[in-house]
């Protein structure tokens, strides 16, 4: 899909793998322009441990806005408004940006689709905020009454929706998804349908979201695909991203799923690189077209990215192949004869040896040192009561009240927070502890997040006066149910 694109030849770079190495040497056709029909190109996926993503591939956009979009068997694709392409908008290079009631997509010529048909669809998706009401934001769409279709949805607590419907308007599966999408970052949707009476199943980042039965029955769609163009109702109020769009008329396999997720990397569909183009040794400063060769730690790569700059070819995987692998250290070979015995050198002069020195007295005692100060630990250990809780110290009660909480200290030092979780908040939440001081935070903090269950603030320690107020406040971003344990010391002079 590409918004008045000039036409243009691109050559692509060799196939990144995880496990096979799938590719065809061949040079790319030439692409058309933007609501006209994009011609077939020969191209392959970075990542096919199988070799059968090609197998009932429909439509793929890779979303470059420029002669990367593919679509095979003459697909083509409708824009209306000015959507917005670039890195900015992407996941794996550039992508599409859409914005609500404005911007869309009609891809033309698919499939028309009843409900005995599999498919399943791919691509990355991002928001920006979750809406106030539910939104769709990709639709098989339907042209009369009684006809198939095919509805995913964004919900306003951040959960997607997907629903195959008989417009009339009768739904024939409702499939509620549970993970809650994270507002501008980028996930990875699979959705599959097996067919009459099959499963539609949808995965988020290769974990599986949601999966409900169909039950009915519906005429043929009319073999077009919105995207932010929803033809049978109105809800499309919902600004997101979207790149890597993939369509199958099958059910993706688990390895298939696997490859285009890509350990949360993602790829894209390339035209292999016929030949090279020698340069010599890596340079930071050399702008590199695609299919130029160079030499980097004793390795060669090839570039897949035109006018490329300053991406260091073994870390920049969407800019470099690797063609030859620098190889291991190899074995010590076997020692060789031994060699003539030089002549004996002259014998050095033997240096003084000198006297033992005698002991010295035993010296006075010094002066005893001054007090130190005193040290102690001011902790305890909680049930998640949930978010804004703050914590009483020196026992197991949480308040929503800072004046039932905080307690008044001796002038001191409060430093080393150290938090402990009894299970890990998850992917994408966190858990925080905070001392705070009259009544403010301070930077004596601490986050526990993702699969951690601890974490610990050396760094920074925070003074305080007689008779000052200190608390503790729990805040957490979606954490899992888990006790919560803290200790820190506090130093008086």
């Amino acid at each position: 899909m590409r918004a008045n694109q000039t036409p243009g030849w691109g050559l692509y770079g060799m196939c990144r793998m995880r496990v096979v190495r799938n590719c065809s040497f061949v040079v790319p056709l030439m692409l058309s322009w933007a609501g006209a029909s994009l011609g077939a190109a020969t191209h392959v996926f970075q990542v096919d441990s199988g070799g059968t993503l090609l197998t009932g591939l429909e439509y793929y956009a890779p979303e470059e806005a420029d002669s990367r979009d593919v679509s095979l068997y003459g697909r083509s694709a409708t824009l209306t408004g000015s959507p917005t392409w670039g890195p900015s908008s992407g996941r794996v290079g550039n992508g599409m940006a859409l914005t609500a009631g404005s911007n869309g997509v009609q891809l033309n010529g698919l499939p028309a689709w009843t409900d005995a048909n599999s498919w399943s669809f791919g691509f990355w998706y991002k928001v920006p905020m979750h809406p106030a009401s539910e939104q769709s934001y990709l639709s098989v769409q339907q042209g009369g009454l009684g006809q198939f279709g095919v509805s995913f949805r964004q919900e306003s607590d951040g959960t997607l929706r997907y629903l195959l419907i008989k417009r009339g308007i009768v739904t024939l599966a409702d499939c509620f998804g549970t993970t809650v999408i994270t507002p501008g970052s980028w996930s990875y949707i699979v959705v599959t349908y097996a067919g009459t009476g099959g499963q539609l199943t949808a995965y988020l980042d290769d974990s599986q979201d949601c999966t409900a039965t169909e039950s009915g029955s519906a005429t043929a769609s009319n073999g077009n695909v919105g995207v932010n163009l929803e033809v049978d109702n109105s809800l499309v109020d919902l600004d997101f991203n979207i790149d890597e769009l993939g369509i199958w008329s099958k059910v993706l396999s688990s390895e298939e799923r696997e490859d285009l997720y890509n350990d949360g990397i993602g790829q894209t569909m390339v035209a292999p690189v016929v030949g090279f183009r020698w340069k010599g040794a890596w340079s930071g400063d050399m702008a590199y077209e695609t299919g130029d060769a160079v030499a980097f730690n004793g390795s060669s790569y090839v570039s897949l990215a035109r006018a490329s700059t300053g991406n260091q070819p073994d870390i920049s995987p969407e800019s470099w192949e690797l063609i030859a692998q620098r190889g291991d250290q190899g074995l010590t070979g076997d020692m060789g004869p031994q060699g003539p015995q030089g002549a004996e050198g002259p014998q050095g002069p033997q240096g003084l040896t000198g006297s033992q020195g005698m002991s010295g007295p035993t010296g006075p005692t010094g002066p005893s040192g001054a007090d130190g100060t005193s040290g102690s630990v001011i902790g305890g250990n909680y049930a998640n009561a949930g978010n804004n809780r703050f914590l009483v110290p020196w026992g197991d009660a949480t308040t929503a009240m800072e004046a039932n909480a905080n307690v008044p200290v001796p002038s001191g030092v409060a430093t080393k927070l150290v938090v402990s979780l009894t299970v890990a908040p998850g992917v994408g939440h966190s858990a925080t502890v905070t001392v705070r001081k009259n009544g403010v935070g301070t930077a004596l903090t601490c986050t526990v997040a993702g699969s951690a269950t601890t974490c610990v603030n050396t760094t920074d320690s925070i003074a305080f006066m007689d008779g000052d107020l200190l608390s503790v406040l729990y805040t957490e971003l979606n954490a899992a149910g888990a006790r919560i344990r803290f200790g820190f010391e506090y130093n008086a002079p």
